[in-house]
């Protein structure tokens, strides 16, 4: 006989813990199906033997000062350092300070008007600005957004834009005692039972109030489900719904799943102090990964490289082996050093490659014309039955975020919560 539970949530990520974290709290009885041997999702933080900084392979910054995050900071004791907004430009190899960064970007997005829903390539092909600003900005949007400038909504950048500027999200934060620690905290109180690892779903079967769930173990049933799966495995269609979700189908064409390769290194020394002092990013046009960061104020011996949107999609193609020679090749164009000498620092390499991670299937979530308000339709429940959370339900704004995520599991829950009682004594 199969296991029957009140809620049944697909996927162990931030979203898919958030929500089993307040079901329970109201005592529902929940299941909770990862197909990773861990939990996390997207946020994956790898500690190497010997060093004390955490590895961030997926999301490492908390973006501004969201509630949904500060509260689990402060519950879990958590402490966070902001990290530095000194920014460098490299310019054929000559470093330049860019202390004009948010200036130039907020000169040209502030000629976005948001009734007029139309890819963002094409709002920068229509406005008036220099073309340095306007590369500038194109650069930092696909950056940011793991994003192609001929898809992403120029709208959808607006908003996002209005409400980052209500968390202060400008600036960016660290958890000192790594990211999984959120993820910890949200696990907290849940029985350790309430989630099974290493076991993909392959199929739902729904109807009203009714769910059986067969994975690649057994079969479970409940009233209810959440749908907490990436965007690109509901685009791919690796999950099967049956009956298919032909109310969401149409939106999943105006949502795009990003794609991202970030590699950090480990060097033996901070050799590039020697060249640019400190500073917290270093952006250059054409180098293969063209964004790099350090853990500044932590003074650590980490260097993690970033190329997301196009640059991604061309970096995700190549073997780990291919990513450590462009990134050597990268921080040699950067910073006017050889490539020899870049091998030669090199403690150690780490990277994780999303976009082929048959669990994630990209990156992060994005809007492209229309996708403000098919964000929002993701997100309605369906018959009472299935529910949906995770980052690319968010129609606020902050899309790709955590904090979007652990907001869409807390209002999928108290979707389910006004509307069902439970299920199971």
């Amino acid at each position: 006989m199969s296991e029957h539970f009140d809620t049944i949530i697909i996927g162990a990520g931030a979203a898919g813990l958030a929500a089993g974290r307040e079901l329970n709290r109201q005592g529902r009885r929940i299941l909770i199906i990862e197909a990773r041997d861990r939990i996390g999702g997207r946020i994956f933080t790898r500690r190497e033997a010997g060093f004390q900084t955490p590895i961030e392979l997926g999301a490492e910054f908390v973006h501004g000062r969201p509630r949904a995050t500060s509260e689990l900071i402060e519950k879990a004791g958590l402490s966070v350092e902001e990290s530095s907004d000194v920014r460098l430009f490299s310019d054929n190899g000559k470093l330049k300070p860019l202390n004009d960064f948010w200036s130039l970007v907020q000169s040209v997005n502030s000629q976005i008007n948001p009734n007029e829903d139309i890819t963002y390539q094409e709002f920068l092909d229509g406005i008036d600005a220099p073309d340095s600003a306007k590369r500038m900005a194109r650069q930092y949007a696909q950056g940011f957004n793991a994003a192609r400038a001929e898809i992403i909504s120029a709208p959808a950048i607006a908003l996002s834009e209005r409400a980052y500027a209500e968390i202060d999200g400008e600036k960016n934060f660290r958890v000192n005692e790594g990211y999984d620690a959120i993820i910890q905290e949200l696990t907290r109180e849940l029985p350790a039972e309430s989630i099974r690892l290493s076991e993909a779903v392959l199929e739902v079967k729904w109807q009203f109030e009714n769910v059986a769930i067969r994975t690649s173990r057994a079969t479970y049933t409940a009233k209810n489900a959440i749908i907490t799966v990436p965007l690109g495995v509901l685009r791919a269609g690796t999950l099967a719904f049956d009956p298919l979700l032909t109310a969401k189908s149409d939106l999943l064409s105006h949502l795009e799943m990003g794609h991202a390769v970030k590699v950090i290194l480990r060097f033996q020394h901070r050799w590039w102090e020697q060249i640019a002092g400190d500073f917290g990013y270093v952006v250059s046009h054409d180098a293969p990964i063209p964004t790099w960061w350090t853990q500044i104020p932590a003074a650590t011996n980490l260097l993690a490289g970033w190329a997301a949107g196009p640059a991604g999609e061309k970096l995700a193609k190549c073997r780990p082996t291919e990513i450590l020679a462009q990134a050597a090749a990268s921080l040699s164009q950067i910073f006017g050093v050889s490539e020899n000498f870049i091998d030669g620092e090199v403690i150690s390499c780490h990277s994780h490659n999303w976009s082929t991670d048959p669990f994630s299937l990209g990156a992060y979530s994005y809007p492209g014309v229309g996708g403000i308000e098919a964000a929002r339709k993701l997100a309605q429940p369906l018959e009472n039955t299935l529910f949906f959370a995770g980052e690319a339900t968010d129609s606020s704004g902050h899309h790709g975020t955590v904090h979007a995520a652990i907001a869409s599991g807390y209002r999928a829950a108290h979707e389910i919560i006004a509307r069902t009682v439970p299920a199971v004594a």
